[in-house]
């Protein structure tokens, strides 16, 4: 498996990282969306009602999301190891993007939770599919520097969020940010290799 040009960043490195990079930073920011809409979007899905009421439907909003990323950490890396880490980083990405823009569709608080659910499952794939395609792929002399870099992209990801709050006052028009993942997980298909190191363990005879 090893080889002079694992040595090298080359140019397709630089594609998978910045890929790896944007589908992680925009799920920092999906993460942090809905709690910087909650009130308003809370409010117009409920109506007038009670305080109480409230802060109960908040709270279950964004605890499913929460237990979606758990729960998508673990399918995806399932997913990862039978069908490939390439397939599993574009899964993970088109997912969350999907269920981010219905987000700003659903008319009733369940469909919203609903769909913060598999907003956070894909979440949790992606904090596990593109860390492990970036090991497996990235020259091991330069590997730790950038999954450092990679493991700053949450929190440039929920930074994001607050700028888009601050750009975007109309919650429902602010989930349609779900539509640039999208677009990177389509871009993906073409742009990303599978994982020589995924191939060589399922086929020893693979060697590039």
């Amino acid at each position: 498996m090893n080889s002079t040009n694992d040595k090298k960043i080359t140019g397709y490195h630089w594609v998978l990282f910045i890929i790896c990079f944007l589908g992680t930073a925009f799920a920092g920011t999906i993460s942090t969306l809905m709690s910087v809409y909650l009130p308003v979007a809370v409010k117009d899905l409920l109506g007038d009602k009670s305080e109480d009421e409230l802060n109960n439907i908040s709270g279950y909003i964004n605890a499913i999301f929460i237990f979606g990323g758990a729960f998508g950490g673990f399918i995806s890396g399932i997913i990862s190891d039978k069908a490939g880490r390439k397939t599993a980083v574009i899964f993970s990405i088109a997912g969350y993007g999907v269920f981010t823009i219905l987000t700003g569709y659903m008319p009733t608080w369940w469909g919203v939770v609903i769909c913060r659910f598999f907003s956070g499952f894909g979440l949790g794939g992606v904090l596990v599919t593109t860390t492990t395609l970036m090991m497996e792929e990235w020259p091991q002399k330069t590997r730790a520097i950038f999954l450092g870099f990679l493991s700053i992209a949450i929190p440039v990801g929920i930074f994001s969020a607050g700028v888009i709050d601050y750009f975007v006052s109309s919650w429902r028009q602010g989930f349609l940010i779900g539509i640039i993942p999208v677009a990177i997980a389509i871009l993906s298909v073409w742009l990303l290799r599978e994982s020589r190191q995924w191939k060589y363990d399922r086929d020893p005879a693979v060697q590039h």
